[in-house]
């Protein structure tokens, strides 16, 4: 059986591999069924915590960037979300309407979208000019919410109080891509940590969509960080870190065009088989 372990890793880039300190444990959120199910494979991998490397519980819950407050599960959404909900997942969400229950739909889904194309990276049939390339960012954001919502995979058609003129999204974020895939293949600046990390901030900064910029420019991070890397293990972002520091460190990207200090203090997991 292949176990799928996540170490917390201490050094920089991807050459150092660390042990991990007791009591600070990673793990691999198990995968939902439900919307989505159709779109991707199903993980080969059984999630593990380290330490002790003691199994799972399956019902056990993941620290996420941006946790669910303690009175989040009893909110309904509001009358603007819930009309942009598709049918289908309306349906299925039922009555109450709670912003809980939409929270751990998108959870699901969104593992089970991104486990799939993770699969691929590691198989070696996905790679860091296909995740640069003009149009995936929008087909990632229609797979993660396409189930959901009605906005999914569209980008913004109005501006926002964060990212650039509605009008300029889709040339900003082909030119930036562009850019940050030219550099990656004709210089020798960035690690595959530093890459992925360039990626996420810059498509932060653009914010092309109504909704859910966050998570998806994220999780193209972490596809671009696995695709960048060589060799038999892999790191992975952990996303699992202060939000106040985190929204800090963007917003000096979006001052100096410099991501370098998100590359060297968000963490990183090392992924291993055995």
């Amino acid at each position: 059986m292949v176990v799928r372990v996540l170490e917390r890793e201490g050094g920089e880039g991807r050459e150092t591999p660390s042990s991990q300190p007791e009591g600070d444990q990673a793990v691999c959120r198990p995968l939902d069924q439900g919307f989505g199910a159709h779109r991707v494979a199903r993980c080969p991998y059984e999630p593990c915590a380290l330490g002790k490397r003691e199994q799972v519980r399956r019902d056990e819950k993941v620290p996420r960037l941006s946790p669910l407050d303690p009175d989040y599960g009893a909110t309904p959404v509001d009358d603007e979300d819930a009309q942009a909900l598709v049918p289908a997942a309306r349906e299925a969400l039922g009555e109450p309407l709670l912003k809980a229950s939409l929270y751990d739909l998108e959870q699901a889904v969104e593992d089970q979208v991104i486990v799939g194309l993770l699969t691929q990276v590691y198989a070696g049939s996905l790679g860091v000019s296909d995740l640069l390339a003009d149009g995936f960012l929008r087909d990632l954001h229609a797979q993660m919410y396409g189930d959901i919502w009605t906005w999914a995979g569209r980008f913004r058609m109005k501006d926002k109080n964060i990212g650039v003129p509605w009008e300029t999204v889709a040339v900003e974020l082909r030119t930036s891509l562009e850019t940050i895939r030219y550099r990656w293949e004709h210089t020798d600046d960035w690690s595959a940590r530093e890459l992925g990390m360039a990626v996420h901030a810059e498509t932060v900064r653009i914010h092309p969509f109504v909704d859910g910029n966050g998570r998806v420019t994220r999780r193209l991070a972490d596809l671009v960080f696995a695709a960048a890397q060589e060799g038999d293990e892999w790191l992975e972002y952990d996303w699992n870190i202060d939000k106040l520091a985190y929204v800090t460190m963007l917003r000096r990207y979006d001052a100096t065009r410099n991501s370098s200090e998100l590359a060297a203090n968000i963490p990183v997991l090392r992924v291993v088989g055995e």
